[in-house]
């Protein structure tokens, strides 16, 4: 039962998605790096990511394949569910008291033209570690 001296969760950090092109000028992802090497650069600074594609349809085997080649095998992806679901913000103290219930968390944050998702995840990441 959660919460009763079940081991602590794990927290999973991420955005929604990896590639956008205003990530690569500079904003995330260095100026030159081919698009085909984003997911490496960013499974290097994240642990996590939303597969925003299945929200229309499923990716091809191989597609998955990939991409677990160039992330390893401690990297997660979750398959964003179709469009008539949707997405519950969680804020830090909410995530802490899901860790200690043992609980395995996954957040995400959707994209923007600013590219606010970057700086969303690592505040997050900042919170929930102190």
């Amino acid at each position: 039962m959660p919460g009763s001296g079940a081991q602590p969760g794990k927290c999973y950090i991420g955005t929604s998605g990896w590639s956008y092109s205003d990530w690569a000028k500079g904003r995330f992802y260095p100026r030159g790096l081919k698009q085909g090497e984003w997911l490496r650069y960013f499974a290097e600074r994240f642990g996590t990511v939303e597969v925003n594609a299945s929200f229309y349809r499923l990716p091809r085997p191989e597609m998955i394949s990939r991409w677990h080649s160039v992330t390893g095998p401690r990297f997660r992806f979750a398959v964003k569910l179709w469009r008539r679901i949707t997405q519950v913000a969680a804020d830090a103290s909410r995530v802490r008291r899901w860790l200690q219930d043992g609980r395995n968390v996954f957040v995400y944050y959707n994209n923007d033209i600013g590219g606010h998702a970057i700086d969303n995840a690592r505040q997050l990441i900042d919170q929930v570690s102190s």
